[in-house]
């Protein structure tokens, strides 16, 4: 498979974040955003996950 470079510019905080969260994962980010491309091209579609974080309204 021939490789190609992808630049894109993205705020630090963000970029630090997913780092933890991809080394947390053992999956390296590259490897994540790899699959996310292939997804996006394969399925011509996007797809986000939200979820909200615990409060004390949603543990009554």
């Amino acid at each position: 498979m021939k490789t190609a470079t992808i630049n894109f510019k993205t705020d630090e905080a963000t970029k630090r974040k997913a780092q933890d969260v991809a080394g947390r994962l053992g999956i390296p980010l590259s490897n994540l955003l790899n699959a996310y491309l292939y997804e996006l091209s394969s399925t011509g579609s996007v797809h986000f996950t939200t979820t909200e974080p615990m409060t004390e309204k949603w543990k009554k």
